[in-house]
């Protein structure tokens, strides 16, 4: 298989790049960011595509590394040869990671038509690799020089040496073993041994529960017991309070009883001693009538009116015969009576001096009508009424057998006498009842009658408080006896009761919301410990699946590492001819003669001092070496028949110039076989 030539369109910085290969070597000379690496990339996708992908990651996304710089169409075409016929493979790209938009397109130059020889995954079906394996064998990059194999490679090395498909069984059956362990395997929170182990770990987890609520439950059973006895306690207790208070109560009311009682007999025994008190005022002990005090306040009056006439008591005399007169008259108002007799005004004096008064008043009403005749009538009754007036003075002083002159003393030597007369009286009242000063006036009689007024009202009230009182007593005790009230009456303390009271229903309510509390907890904890053996039969099945899943993961484990060393067995087939190839190439750039070892993996051991040593261990320059011995060796067994280009991106930057001409020896020789396209940014390195 040989290229013909290539154009980019836009591809990465490339533009309207065209580039025509001879059969052998071509080498690219262009300078550091010329588009080496870009036109390789290029190569590589006209037969390959570029990658879907979602990383965003420039060097991890060739779409987004190699969108044109300038815009327009992303992409080219290629012209090859191969079996004695010309392709041209035209393939463009969209900017979608998802490669919707990218477009191929196959012609066959002999006939200038489309071709169907080859499909869009032509690189596959020419080169019987995928892209990464392109990438690990003949197109040799700088930077991943080394030849790392992975399975697409290995089942092409087997299929050469064995002709079977063997590997890409082994890939399957590893495959399947491998997803088989991990569904069972526990990663992470996934895998079915895990959600086994879970579900052990759940049952265990709710057997120690039941139990736990076993225990809860006997605590709470207890605890339950308790309260009971206590409300039991604490009801008799409430009980025997309520029934003290209901005692209490009747002694209450019994002492209030006899309170009263005694309030009562309190009030009987002061009443008494008051009507006792008020007697004692008095100096026979008897009271005088309600009507004798009255008189004897009129008659004080009287000798005031008389005292005030005559200006003085002159007339008055504490002599023998009138102290005899004054023991004669009794103890009533009799006296004062007689002794007013001579003064008294005759009736038909009154009547008539009446009769003048209402003549007076009707003249007076008359005028309001008639204002002549009433003013006659006025004038005539008042003249009338004087004169009956003056008349009566004249006689009152005919009858007393004294003159009623104009002379002024002879009217105050009656007045004097009149006063000592009702004096006499007064006295002869009051010296039975009450003390009174010597020589009192009508003022001095007239308060001492007063007093007696005061006190009589007094013992009449306590009389009829004492009266009152006495029938309440009686009807208190309604004929019954009063020793029950004798003796004293001491009731408990109902505040004490009450508290007690008020407590214990308190303690009560507390105790029957804590009960309903505790019982419900009872509930729940005896379910709950119900559940116990349910836990204990999902435990055995849960142990007995993970042991049977155990056993299996075991089988599986053994299964896959015999299958490994199955797979060591079959990839030591393409070893010998590969380390051969790869000793061969790396003695011929070397010069010398090399010992070292190549594993299934592709991983290459050099002997040195006796001792085979990793590659890590030599110079970059060496590692080129080995590396582009090995890439040669691998494109020498993987491609018997049908050889295919080769591309170099300038993998020989850290050669000496001893090897740098070895290489170039080597590439002129390999240029026989294979067509080679090498890229350098150094004239020193091309080797045209």
């Amino acid at each position: 298989m040989k290229l013909i030539s290539c154009y980019a369109e836009n591809f990465g910085m490339l533009s309207g790049f065209h580039f025509d290969f001879n059969g052998k070597l071509n080498t690219v000379l262009l300078p550091n960011g010329g588009g080496k690496s870009t036109l390789a990339a290029f190569i590589k996708s006209m037969f390959y595509g570029l990658p879907e992908t979602k990383k965003k990651d420039i060097d991890s996304n060739d779409r987004i590394k190699y969108l044109p710089w300038q815009g327009g169409g992303f992409g080219g075409n290629i012209v090859f040869a191969i079996n004695d016929k010309r392709y041209k493979i035209e393939r463009f790209f969209g900017a979608k990671t998802s490669g919707g938009d990218d477009t191929f397109g196959l012609y066959d130059l002999t006939y200038n038509k489309k071709s169907s020889d080859y499909s869009a995954r032509i690189g596959e079906e020419l080169f019987g690799i995928n892209a990464d394996s392109f990438e690990r064998t003949v197109y040799i990059p700088q930077k991943t020089l080394s030849a790392d194999v992975n399975t697409d490679i290995l089942s092409r090395l087997n299929n050469l040496i064995n002709n079977t498909d063997d590997a890409h069984s082994y890939d399957n059956a590893a495959e399947a073993l491998k997803t088989e362990e991990r569904n069972l395997s526990t990663t992470g929170n996934r895998g079915y041994i895990y959600e086994v182990l879970r579900r052990i770990a759940e049952a265990e987890t709710g057997i120690n529960a039941c139990r736990n609520a076993a225990k809860t439950a006997a605590i709470l059973g207890d605890e339950l017991k308790k309260k009971r006895r206590e409300t039991a306690e604490t009801e008799s207790r409430l009980i025997a309070v309520k029934n003290g208070i209901e005692a209490s109560s009747a002694l209450l009311l019994k002492a209030e009883k006899q309170k009263h009682y005694r309030y009562l007999q309190d009030r009987v025994t002061h009443g008494a001693e008051l009507i006792a008190a008020y007697g004692k005022r008095f100096k026979n002990g008897a009271p005088p009538a309600a009507q004798d005090i009255k008189a004897a306040y009129k008659k004080s009056l009287e000798l005031m009116e008389a005292e005030n006439r005559s200006g003085s008591n002159a007339f008055y005399s504490g002599g023998a015969d009138e102290a005899a007169t004054a023991k004669r008259v009794p103890p009533t108002i009799s006296g004062l009576d007689e002794a007013a007799t001579a003064r008294r005004i005759p009736p038909v004096i009154k009547y008539l001096t009446a009769v003048g008064i209402i003549l007076l008043t009707a003249g007076i009403v008359i005028c309001f009508f008639n204002l002549t005749v009433g003013l006659i009538i006025a004038v005539a009754s008042a003249v009338f009424t004087v004169f009956t007036v003056y008349y009566a003075k004249r006689q009152r002083g005919e009858e007393s057998g004294e003159a009623v002159p104009h002379d002024r003393n002879i009217a105050d030597t009656a007045d004097g006498i009149e006063a000592a007369r009702i004096r006499r009286g007064l006295e002869a009242f009051f010296g039975h009842y009450t003390d009174v000063p010597a020589k009192a006036s009508g003022k001095d009689y007239a308060e001492a009658a007063i007093g007696l007024e005061r006190i009589l009202d007094a013992l009449n009230k306590a009389y009829s408080d004492y009266e009152s009182d006495l029938d309440k007593l009686e009807a208190f005790l309604d004929g019954g006896d009063a020793v029950e009230y004798q003796a004293d009456i001491m009731p408990p303390d109902t505040a004490a009761l009450k508290r007690a009271e008020k407590d214990a229903e308190m303690r009560m309510s507390s105790l029957a919301a804590e009960i309903a509390v505790t019982d419900r907890r009872l509930c729940e904890a005896d379910g709950q410990a119900a559940g116990e053996s349910d836990f204990e039969s999902a435990l055995g099945e849960a142990k007995e699946e993970y042991a049977e899943v155990a056993k299996r993961l075991e089988i599986l484990r053994r299964t896959r590492e015999m299958l490994a060393r199955a797979k060591e067995n079959l990839s030591s087939a393409y070893l010998k001819p590969l380390t051969a190839g790869c000793q061969k190439y790396m003695e011929f750039l070397t010069k010398g003669k090399e010992s070292l070892s190549v594993d299934t993996e592709l991983d290459i051991n050099i002997e040195r001092g006796g001792q085979l040593r990793r590659l890590g261990y030599f110079s970059t320059g060496v590692k080129e070496v080995v590396n582009t011995a090995m890439r040669f060796a691998l494109i020498e067994t993987l491609f018997k028949d049908e050889k295919p280009f080769v591309i170099l991106d300038d993998p020989f930057v850290n050669l000496d110039d001893g090897k740098l001409v070895n290489a170039k020896e080597l590439l002129e020789i390999l240029s026989e076989y294979y067509q080679i396209i090498y890229f350098t940014c150094s004239s020193g390195r091309d080797f045209q």
